[in-house]
């Protein structure tokens, strides 16, 4: 009896207590509490929908991250790949620009030996209406022979007639030459051909390389970028 007397003495008490600090607490500042309270909560759910946003959004960029390393192999092969494309990329840039200069290379050697098989050519046909203009004078004097021994002098004959079997020499080298000139051309023509259709294939080949090189570097980028800022902001 005197222990249950005891705790009603106590509960009366804390029950008392409890009722002096209700009535000391003010309506205005408890509801401007419980608005400071639920301002606070809202803020707090604000970050936590903004962290689950980012923390999905990483997943993804994750799970993109796998796919791409899943096609290499080894830590160091993973950690290099971003330096080894950019140099891949390099490398194959300089190839081109090799490709493009030889390119240049060649049509300024065409374009010359056009000009020089333009002149050739001229020279040739010049060459050509000489010789019909010598061959007559080779007739009339063959038919004149007796005259003109009679006429000039056997030194001056001697040099007439080697004048003229020098420009027949000529007119025959020049125009073997003009055949050279025209197999080189077609020749040229062909390599030319050749030279054009090896830097197309060479562009198709690099342009696919170049884009699957740009994809992967940015993937890498991209990811080590996220995971450095996340790694930043939990610190």
């Amino acid at each position: 009896v005197l222990t249950q007397a005891k705790d009603n003495a106590e509960l009366k008490a804390k029950a008392e207590k409890a009722l002096m600090a209700i009535e000391g607490i003010k309506p205005e500042e408890f509801r401007a509490a419980i608005m400071r309270r639920d301002a606070e909560i809202e803020k707090i759910n604000t970050k936590l929908a903004t962290l689950e946003d980012m923390i999905k959004s990483l997943m993804n960029e994750m799970k993109e991250f796998r796919s791409t390393v899943a096609q290499f192999k080894g830590t160091e092969t993973i950690l290099g790949m971003t330096d080894e494309a950019r140099k891949n990329m390099l490398r194959i840039q300089q190839l081109k620009d090799q490709v493009e200069v030889m390119a240049d290379k060649v049509m300024a050697a065409f374009l010359e030996f056009q000009r020089g098989f333009r002149d050739v050519t001229n020279l040739s046909l010049k060459l050509s209406t000489l010789e019909e203009t010598v061959k007559p004078l080779e007739k009339m004097v063959s038919q004149m022979d007796v005259v003109v021994k009679q006429a000039v002098t056997k030194a001056e004959l001697a040099k007439l007639t080697g004048d003229l079997e020098t420009m027949k020499r000529l007119a025959q080298e020049i125009r073997e030459y003009h055949e050279k000139m025209a197999s080189r051309k077609d020749e040229l023509e062909t390599l030319r051909g050749e030279q054009r259709r090896e830097v197309r294939r060479l562009e198709t080949k690099y342009r696919k390389e170049f884009s699957k090189l740009n994809a992967k570097v940015k993937v890498l980028e991209r990811v080590s970028s996220r995971i450095l800022n996340l790694l930043l902001s939990t610190k």
